[in-house]
């Protein structure tokens, strides 16, 4: 998120919102970005667990959509493509695949 220079699209299941839940990290992250003005759109799964998070993070995002199912997570901006998985016993702890490779990043968008 911190190189992002115009758009960050997240997918993320209804855990994600739960990590961006302190200023040091994810929200952190989301306020920075939208200082140097980039755009960011979060799909999620919103539950009554996760609604709370889901309030706040609307302050530093363009859009918030849900959807039902998701699975797994992913962010890409316009040069950088990042998914994980939660892990089942810590899930504040990620496991995943970064790529900057170009024609891969433009794909996932």
């Amino acid at each position: 998120m911190d190189e992002a220079e115009e758009t960050i699209d997240v997918y993320a299941d209804f855990r994600g919102p739960n990590i961006v839940d302190n200023v040091q990290g994810g929200i952190g992250l989301y306020i920075a970005a939208q200082k140097r003005g980039v755009k960011i759109r979060v799909i999620t799964e919103i539950t009554r667990e996760n609604l709370l998070f889901c309030k706040e993070n609307m302050k530093y995002i363009e859009g918030l959509c849900h959807m039902d199912t998701i699975t797994h997570m992913f962010e890409v901006s316009e040069r950088h493509y990042g998914s994980a998985k939660m892990l089942a016993e810590n899930p504040h702890l990620l496991e995943g695949v970064f790529y900057n490779i170009e024609w891969f990043v433009k794909a996932q968008q």
